[in-house]
C-alpha cells in the first residue's frame, strides 16, 4: 500500500495569502510580507524572506498534532521600540480573540520555543519576533529564553533587526506572563494579569483588568493605559525593580477622559505612590520603586508635597508632557518637567530644576522656546536654589498686535519676608549667574531663569511677572476689621481623637470642591479628596489651620439626572485673571469664589467679596459641565475661611443656615456634634457675600470692561 504524500503548497514572491488542506501540508510562503493559516494536520511552514503572519488554532476536534512553524530572517525590518508602528517582523497568532482556550507558551530563545493548547496538540515555532495568543487564561514562560543578537546593518530599513527579547501580546483572560533577561515588549492584555519582566530594559502594557506588575531588573517602561477614553484601566499593583538600573524606571500614566481629565498622583516617597483616573469608571495604580515618572495630554495634578526624599535628598523626576497640569514637588531636590500647556508647578522644598516645556535633558544654559500658554511658578517659604527653564518674560506680540506667546507668571502667595509679610516687589534682590538672572527672597529663596539677563527684569516686568508693591496691606486693614466674635471662632482646637468624621454623606447644595482639586498646604498643594480631620491647610487669614470635619459625596448619573442643577460649574484657567486659576477649577453651582477688584468696592463697600460660582456663567471661561459621575468634597475649619485651590482663593464650608439646610442628616449632626453652638447662632462669613442680582450685575460690569475678578 502507497503512503500518502504530503500536499506541497508554494507561494509567490509577493504578498500571498496561503491557506492549508484539512491533512498534512507543507508551506514554502516564498518572499514578501505572507499571510498563512495552515490548517489542519501536522503541517511544516517555511516562511521565508518579509515580515509574514502565521495562525496557529487547533480544531478541537484534533489532539496530539505537531506542527512546525519557521517564521524566516531575511526582510523583517523588526523594531522593538513600542512608540513606533510596530509592523515589522513574522508575526505568530495563536489562538482567536473570542475562543477562550489558554495556552502555555515556552521560550527556548527569544524568537524560539513551543506552544501547547487545552487539547494537547504542539506548535514548534522558531524566528518569530513577535508573538500574540487568544482569549484565554495563557502561562508563557521566557525565563530560560536565550537573546536573539542582532542582524543585519544598523539604520538598515528593510533587514536591520536590532538584539531583542521576547515581544508578546496576549488576548483576554487572566494571564501569567515571566520575561526574559532581555529587552521585552509585553503586553497583558483584558484580565486579571500577573507579569514578570524579567531582567533587560522592558517595555511592559497594562491593560484593562486588576494586573500586578513586577519590571524586574533594568531600566523598565511601565505604561498603565492606554489613553482610551471610554476604557476603565483597572486596580492595579506595580514594581519597577531596584536592580541593575542605570537610569531607573519609568511608570507611564496615560489616561484622558471626554472631558480633557488625567490622572490625579500622589507620592507617599519619592519612588512610590498611588495615582487614580475617572476615566471609564474608578481605577488605581499603586507603584514602587520608579525613579521616572510621565504623564500624557489629559489635565494632570501631581504631588509630592508629603513625600519622603531618597538618599542624597533625592526628590522626584516627573514630566507631565502635554495639558493643563498642576505638578507639586517634594522636600528634595526635584527634576520637574511641565510640557506643553498651561501648566502650576511647585517645586517645594530643595534645590529643584524646573522646565516649563518638554524637555530638560539638554545642559544647563541651554536655549529652549517657551511654549505659547500661561505657566505659573509657585514660590512659598523654605524653597530652595531653584533652576526654570524656557520661563517667558512678558507676552510676545505678532504684528498686529495679538499675543502669541502668553508670559509666565510667578504665585508669591506663599512666600513672606523676614517680617512676615508677602514678599512684595521691594523684597526681591536681581543679580546675574553666566548670563542668567538669579532672584534672590528675604529668607534665602532662590530662582535662576535660564536664558533671561539680569537687565531684562525692570520694575515693569517684574509687575507683570505677579509681583506686588504692597501685598500685606489689604489683608491687614481686613483683619482689623474682622468681628470678634469671628475670631474667637478661629481660636478653638483640634477636636479630641475620634472626632470630626470623613466620609460622611452630604448633599452638594452646600459649597463643595471636586476630587482633584488641589488644596495649599504648608507641605505643597494636596489633593482635597486626601484630607483628612486634623490636616494642616493654609488660609488667606489665618495662616495654617487645622481641619475640622470632612465630607464627601459622589454622584452618579441617576442622581444628576434627578437634579441637573448639581453638575459642577468648571472655572477655566486664567479666567478669573492671570494665573487665576492656575489650571481648570471645578466646584459644586454654590461653592464661592473670591472677587477682589475696584468694582467690588464700588457696589459692596469691601474690595473683596465673595460670590457663587453659579453667578459666574456668564463670563468667558465658566461653563456648566454635563459629567457621568462627580465626587464632591466639604472642609470646615473653626471658622468660615479662604483657602488656595488650584491657585485661587475660595471659600471653605460656611455653616450658615441655607448651607446646613443642604447637609445630609448626618452630616448636620456630626458638625453639631463640634460646633453645638451653630444650632442657635450661624458662622460669620469670612467676607461679604454677593448675592442674588446685585451679584449677577457686579459680574456683567466685569465682562462689559474687560475687568479681572482677581486684580493683584
Amino acid at each position: 500500500m502507497r503512503r500518502c504524500q504530503m500536499p506541497v503548497i508554494n507561494g509567490s514572491s509577493g504578498r500571498d495569502t496561503l491557506r492549508g488542506t484539512p491533512g498534512r501540508d507543507t508551506i514554502h510562503a516564498g518572499a514578501g510580507d505572507d499571510v498563512i493559516s495552515p490548517g489542519r494536520g501536522d503541517d511544516l511552514v517555511f516562511g521565508g524572506p518579509g515580515a509574514d503572519t502565521m495562525y496557529w488554532d487547533r480544531n478541537p476536534a484534533t489532539t496530539g498534532a505537531v506542527d512546525v512553524y519557521y517564521g524566516g530572517f531575511v526582510g523583517e525590518r523588526y523594531d522593538p521600540n513600542p512608540y513606533f508602528d510596530r509592523t515589522g517582523g513574522d508575526r505568530l497568532i495563536i489562538g482567536q480573540p473570542d475562543a477562550f482556550q489558554g495556552y502555555r507558551v515556552i521560550y527556548s530563545s527569544s524568537e524560539d520555543g513551543y506552544a501547547l493548547d487545552v487539547h494537547g496538540n504542539r506548535l514548534n515555532f522558531e524566528q518569530f519576533e513577535r508573538v500574540t495568543t487568544g482569549a484565554g487564561n495563557d502561562r508563557i514562560d521566557a525565563s530560560g529564553a536565550v537573546i536573539e543578537p542582532a542582524r543585519g546593518t544598523p539604520g538598515d530599513p528593510l533587514h536591520y533587526v536590532p538584539e531583542h527579547g521576547i515581544d508578546i501580546t496576549a488576548g483576554a483572560g487572566n494571564d501569567l506572563i515571566i520575561g526574559s533577561s532581555g529587552a521585552d515588549y509585553i503586553d497583558g492584555g483584558p484580565g486579571n494579569d500577573t507579569i514578570h519582566g524579567g531582567d533587560g530594559w522592558d517595555f511592559i502594557q497594562s491593560s484593562t483588568g486588576n494586573d500586578l506588575i513586577y519590571g524586574g531588573g533594568g531600566n523598565d517602561n511601565i505604561r498603565w493605559g492606554r489613553g482610551n477614553p471610554d476604557e476603565r484601566i483597572g486596580n492595579d499593583t506595580i514594581y519597577g525593580g531596584e536592580s541593575n538600573e542605570q537610569g531607573g524606571d519609568l511608570l507611564n500614566l496615560w489616561a484622558r477622559d471626554w472631558d480633557g481629565n488625567g490622572v490625579s498622583v500622589q507620592f507617599n516617597t519619592v519612588e512610590s505612590g498611588w495615582a487614580i483616573t475617572d476615566v471609564g469608571g474608578r481605577s488605581t495604580v499603586r507603584f514602587h520603586e520608579f525613579e521616572n515618572f510621565f504623564t500624557h495630554d489629559g489635565r494632570d495634578t501631581v504631588s509630592a508635597a508629603q513625600a519622603t526624599p531618597g538618599e542624597d535628598n533625592r526628590g522626584i523626576q516627573f514630566n507631565t508632557r502635554w495639558g493643563n497640569d498642576m505638578l507639586v514637588g517634594s522636600r528634595g531636590n526635584d527634576t520637574l518637567e511641565a510640557g506643553d500647556g498651561a501648566d502650576t508647578v511647585d517645586g517645594g522644598r530643595g534645590d529643584d530644576f524646573i522646565s516649563l516645556v518638554q524637555d530638560f535633558s539638554l545642559p544647563l544654559g541651554s536655549y529652549v522656546q517657551p511654549d505659547a500658554q500661561r505657566d505659573v511658578l509657585v514660590v512659598r517659604d523654605g524653597a530652595g536654589f531653584d533652576t526654570i527653564r524656557a520661563f517667558q518674560l512678558g507676552d510676545l506680540r505678532n504684528g498686529a498686535g495679538q499675543i502669541v506667546r502668553h508670559g509666565d507668571v510667578l504665585n508669591l502667595q506663599g512666600l513672606h519676608n523676614a517680617r512676615g509679610d508677602l514678599v512684595g516687589i521691594n523684597d526681591v534682590r536681581i543679580s546675574e549667574s553666566n548670563g542668567h538672572a538669579v532672584l534672590s527672597f528675604p529668607n534665602g529663596e532662590r530662582l535662576l531663569l535660564e536664558n533671561i539677563r539680569a537687565g531684562a527684569l525692570t520694575r515693569q516686568a517684574l509687575l507683570g511677572m505677579g509681583f506686588e508693591v504692597n501685598p500685606g496691606a489689604a489683608l491687614a486693614a481686613l483683619q482689623q476689621r474682622m468681628q470678634p466674635e469671628q475670631v474667637a471662632m478661629q481660636a478653638r482646637s483640634i477636636p479630641p481623637e475620634g472626632q470630626g468624621g470623613s466620609g460622611l454623606p452630604c448633599k452638594p447644595g452646600a459649597p463643595c470642591f471636586t476630587a482633584g482639586t488641589l488644596i495649599d498646604t504648608p507641605d505643597g498643594p494636596v489633593a482635597v479628596e486626601t484630607l483628612q480631620p486634623g490636616a494642616r491647610v493654609l488660609t488667606r487669614d489665618n495662616g495654617a489651620q487645622p481641619l475640622r470635619w470632612v465630607g464627601q459625596r459622589r454622584l452618579e448619573a441617576g442622581d444628576l439626572a434627578q437634579n441637573p442643577k448639581l453638575h459642577p460649574i468648571r472655572i477655566g484657567a486664567d479666567a478669573l485673571g492671570p494665573g487665576l486659576p492656575s489650571r481648570d477649577l471645578i466646584v459644586s453651582p454654590q461653592h464661592r469664589v473670591l472677587v477682589r477688584s475696584a468694582i467690588a468696592q464700588r457696589m459692596f463697600g469691601a474690595s473683596e467679596v465673595l460670590v457663587a460660582a453659579r453667578q459666574l456663567l456668564a463670563l468667558d471661561g465658566i461653563t456648566q459641565m454635563q459629567v457621568a459621575r462627580v465626587t464632591y468634597v466639604h472642609l470646615l475649619f473653626d471658622g468660615h475661611q479662604i483657602v488656595i485651590s488650584n491657585g485661587t482663593p475660595t471659600e471653605s464650608l460656611y455653616t450658615g443656615p441655607e448651607a446646613m439646610r443642604s447637609l445630609g442628616k448626618a452630616a448636620r449632626d456630626e458638625i453639631f456634634a463640634i460646633f453645638p453652638e451653630l444650632r442657635q447662632r450661624p458662622a460669620v462669613a469670612a467676607r461679604t457675600l454677593a448675592e442674588g442680582s446685585k451679584a449677577r450685575q457686579m459680574v456683567a460690569r466685569h465682562q462689559r470692561h474687560g475687568r479681572a475678578l482677581i486684580l493683584s
